[in-house]
Order: C-alpha cells, then structure tokens, then sequence
C-alpha cells in the first residue's frame, strides 16, 4: 500500500475492482486468524447442546400435546356415543313411570264400582285403559 501514496492519482483512480475485491476479502480473513479455533469450537459446543436440550424439550412437549389432544378427543366421542345409547334410557323411564300412574288409577276403580258409575266414569275409564295399552305397545 506504500506504493500506491506515491504513485499519481491518475493510477490509482485507475486501479482494477478486482484487486480492490482481493484486499477486502483478505482482511476479514486476517481478522478470523487472529481468533483462537479452540474459542470458537467451545463457544459453540454448549450453544449445540442447548440448542439440542431445547429442541429435545419442544419435541416432548408437542407428543404430549399432541397425546392430550388425542385422548380428549377420544374421550369427546366415547362421551357422544354414551349420550347416544343412553339417552332413550331416561326418557323410557319416566315413560314407564306414567304407565305405572295409569295402571294404579285403573286398579282403584273396582269392577263393580265400575258398572255402577255412570256414563262418564266408565268412558274415562276406558280412555285410561286405551291409554295405558297404547303406551305399553309403544314402549
């Protein structure tokens, strides 16, 4: 570069973008042999291994999420299938409960009460009676 200071400027305006190139890309080099190798291997030995420690973490976090998911929507589809095979269950039952009220309303009038009642007492009856089969045919 000596050189270059005594030379007119006519020469060095002149001066090819290569070597210019060169002497840019030489000086980061220079700068790199300085460092000491053993630095940088020990600089980046822990940052891989807790990056790998990380990465190790995230995986097992998302197969338990992913595990979580799983088993939630597992359970919602048991849950709806129950809800499905069950749900008849309650209404049967307090549909039988209502049979049971006609039946016990019919077993408390006696038969000879019965023939004795007027018109409207025996029409009611029947009413039940025709009720209490129709319920029991649809159950």
């Amino acid at each position: 570069m000596t050189d270059e200071k005594n030379k007119p400027e006519a020469e060095t305006s002149a001066e090819p973008a290569e070597t210019l190139a060169e002497e840019l890309s030489e000086e980061p080099a220079a700068q790199g042999e300085a460092q000491d190798p053993a630095q940088n291997s020990a600089m980046s030995g822990p940052d891989i291994a807790a990056i790998q420690a990380e990465n190790a973490d995230l995986r097992d976090r998302l197969l338990r999420a992913a595990a979580e998911m799983e088993n939630t929507r597992k359970r919602a589809e048991r849950e709806k299938q129950d809800a499905a095979r069950y749900a008849n269950a309650g209404f049967a039952r307090d549909m039988l409960e209502v049979s049971d009220n006609l039946r016990r309303a019919l077993a408390t009038l006696k038969a000879d009460e019965r023939e004795a009642a007027d018109d409207s007492v025996k029409a009611m009856a029947e009413g039940v009676e025709m009720t209490e089969r129709q319920l029991a045919a649809v159950l």
